[in-house]
């Protein structure tokens, strides 16, 4: 779960993807905050925190999912609240660089069970968050309710995965080295 050291999160920190894939005149990807991809989540070198915020037929639904650069579109996956997985390239938004700070990047990621609700980035009771599957290593963003112990996120076949925190197991089985 990310955790802000010296920033607060605005819409500052946030770049609106339009809803065709393209950026806002006068953004740019190099905007994008890169998370700490060393180690183990070396596969999200070239990924980023993105927020998908939908109103439909359901009511109100908002989740933190992947996003990526791809064929001068920005495109990102997202876990639908009924199991689905949503892809979209546009519509969302991108973790970035504060137009008025431009510190490349004031946020980390913690363990699970260091991770407090009251430290972590936090939008209607949800958090950013760091999946690795434990079997084949990849890495991907999603979206965790610590207060619930649970995370869920697309991984890179399209599917969805969801993750109970055991924090009785090595956190390495579960989460990228930092």
């Amino acid at each position: 779960m990310p955790k802000y050291s010296n920033a607060v999160v605005g819409e500052q920190y946030w770049t609106v993807v339009n809803r065709d894939g393209t950026l806002p005149l006068g953004r740019s990807s190099d905007e994008f905050i890169r998370m700490d991809s060393s180690g183990s989540c070396s596969d999200l070198r070239n990924a980023f925190v993105a927020f998908w915020s939908v109103n439909d037929h359901f009511g109100h639904y908002e989740t933190f999912g992947q996003a990526h650069l791809e064929n001068n579109q920005v495109c990102a996956q997202f876990s639908h609240r009924d199991g689905s997985t949503k892809r979209l390239c546009g519509g969302f938004r991108i973790l970035s660089r504060s137009k008025y700070n431009q510190i490349s990047n004031p946020f980390i990621f913690v363990r699970a069970e260091q991770a407090s609700v009251h430290d972590a980035v936090t939008y209607l009771g949800k958090q950013p968050a760091k999946l690795t599957n434990r079997r084949t290593g990849e890495s991907f963003y999603g979206t965790a309710k610590i207060s619930e112990k649970i995370a869920r996120g697309v991984d890179k076949k399209g599917d969805n995965v969801e993750v109970i925190f055991l924090l009785s197991v090595p956190p390495s089985k579960f989460f990228c080295s930092t």
